[in-house]
Formats: C-alpha cells, sequence, structure tokens
C-alpha cells in the first residue's frame, strides 16, 4: 500500500487550515524473520533483526544537513505502567525523497527494559536532529507506528497485531 506524498489534507470550512503535518512517514512492510512474518515472542537479553520499508509520505525530501542533520528510523519500549525508554538502535533515512522509492533499512530489536512479562509496544518513529531543536515525527502531529509484542511469554490471549492510538 502507498500513501499520498507531498500534499496537505486541508479543510475548506475554515480557511483552507491544515488537517495533515508536514513530517510524516509510513512502514510499507516489516520483514520479522519469522515464517509467518508476525513478531516473535521476544525474551530479555535477546536481539532480533528486522527490516523495514520506508516511504516518506511528508511534503520534503529527507536531505540530511543543515538545519536536518538527520532523519533515523527508531523505536520506543513502552508497556502499561512504565512509561517509555528510547530503543537503542536504529536506522539513517537520510536522502530519502518523497513519494517512491521507498528505502528498506535493516533495525535490530534489542534491549528490552526489564519490566516483567506481558505485553510490550514497539514505538516506530522517525527522529531528526536539527540545528532548530531535535524531534520526533510524532511530536509534529504523525502518529507512531505501534506493534504489540509478546516478551518473556506466554501472553495470555497475545494476538500480534497493529494499534492505533485512539482519543
Amino acid at each position: 500500500m502507498h500513501y499520498y506524498t507531498g500534499v496537505h489534507i486541508r479543510d475548506a470550512a475554515n480557511n483552507n487550515a491544515l488537517l495533515t503535518p508536514s513530517y510524516r512517514w509510513n512502514p510499507l512492510q516489516i520483514n520479522w524473520g519469522t515464517p509467518d512474518n508476525y513478531p516473535p515472542t521476544m525474551d530479555h537479553g535477546g536481539t532480533y533483526p528486522i527490516s523495514v520499508e520506508v516511504q516518506n509520505t511528508g511534503i520534503s525530501d529527507w536531505t540530511c544537513g543543515y538545519p536536518n542533520f538527520s532523519y533515523v528510523l527508531t523505536y520506543r519500549w513502552a508497556k502499561a505502567g512504565h512509561g517509555e525508554v528510547t530503543g537503542s538502535s536504529w536506522a539513517s533515512v537520510c536522502g530519502t525523497l518523497k513519494g517512491d522509492p521507498s528505502p528498506m533499512v535493516n533495525l535490530t530489536i534489542q534491549n528490552i527494559p526489564n519490566w516483567g512479562a506481558g505485553a510490550y509496544t514497539i514505538r516506530f518513529d522517525i527522529y531528526v536532529t536539527s540545528a532548530y531543536g531535535n524531534f520526533w515525527f510524532s511530536e509534529r502531529g504523525w502518529r507512531s507506528y505501534d506493534v504489540s509484542v509478546c516478551v518473556g511469554g506466554p501472553c495470555k490471549g497475545f494476538i500480534p497485531a497493529v494499534r492505533k492510538d485512539y482519543p
């Protein structure tokens, strides 16, 4: 599935106000390296190499230089009652043009926080190092791409699914 790129959705009833953020992305596919391509049950201390096809659906290319020195795909760990911890690996997506082609990048899921067994969330996001202040795309109005994973199993009734935050 590909998404419209380089465009904004506007509110005609509100003086053409922008309804979409400028910084956007979508994972077109995630290869988990499992026979069914679902996230594996993960264990503390384990490493899980994945590949992600990243599409820039924003309004500009991700050119690394001044003022935005780097764009990286990375992730944060989350679990109910424990907050968030930034993951320890990342993949550069510098030079990604809006639209296609969409690069396939390699990322290692590792250093799982020791919050006990159960359902965790991996929040994939693009992080930008900028002269004007570093930021996550999710801080600029575009949601992270959240994937539920089972850590330390068994997870009762666990169904690997992509979640979308709802108000």
